[in-house]
């Protein structure tokens, strides 16, 4: 569902990333947003291969994810 938030904290919202959030094609645009969410705490869950298929060309995907008590921890 486009728009949902799949994190929701005090003090952060993510919703889901589309192809109009992100250039898949660039992998070096990836590296600001996932060093992020290093710093936060976020740790890589994930790495599912050919998950969506952008501008004509299979992609991999990332997934990150904090458990409660760290995200709390850390204030």
């Amino acid at each position: 569902m486009p728009g949902s938030p799949v994190l929701r904290t005090d003090r952060l919202i993510l919703h889901p990333a589309t192809t109009d959030d992100l250039d898949f094609l660039d992998p070096a645009l990836h590296d600001p947003p996932r060093a992020l969410l290093d710093t936060l705490g976020f740790r890589e869950e994930g790495r599912p291969e050919s998950e969506a298929y952008v501008d004509a060309e299979w992609t991999d995907s990332l997934r990150y994810g904090l458990l409660r008590d760290a995200w709390r921890g850390a204030e």
